[in-house]
């Protein structure tokens, strides 16, 4: 049985900040704790895509650099069609239940991740999505999301 942790934007963002900053020093530390008790720890592509638009917007090499060692360190999780499938579901569902988790036009990430997490693994793994906003994951049934610095 396998333990698959999904990093989602915000610890993923976090983590491609310099040293020396106490959070970030702890998410770094954080991912290699993981790494090291044998997670398979894994990037959506979708939130590397939403967190380095933002850092070519605004021209932030050094912190590219990092995302670029992070993606090659763990990997880039693609989305693939049952994940969307997926998604489509949980994004008709939160706004039926008039809980959205993004504006109307929006794409809106956090349903793909939770597509994603809902559709990746084997029978009797476990599928953790580490984030910054449970609040928002919390919306889709099924879904095993917490705060990244929970999980050890």
């Amino acid at each position: 049985m396998a333990r698959l942790i999904l990093i989602d934007s915000g610890p993923l963002g976090l983590a491609c900040s310099r040293h020396g900053i106490p959070l970030v020093d702890q998410c770094r530390n954080w991912l290699a704790m993981l790494e090291v008790a044998g997670a398979d720890v894994l990037i959506p592509s979708i939130c590397d895509f939403e967190v380095r638009r933002e850092l070519l917007r605004i021209r932030a090499s050094a912190k590219l650099r990092n995302l670029d060692l992070l993606r090659s360190q763990f990997g880039c999780l693609d989305v693939s069609q049952r994940a969307w499938d997926r998604a489509a579901r949980f994004w008709s569902l939160v706004r039926q239940g008039g809980q959205p988790t993004a504006g109307q036009e929006d794409l809106d990430v956090d349903t793909v991740v939770a597509g994603m997490a809902a559709t990746i693994g084997q029978p009797g793994d476990t599928v953790i999505i580490a984030t910054t906003n449970v609040r928002h994951f919390a919306r889709f049934p099924g879904i095993d999301a917490r705060l990244w610095q929970d999980i050890t």
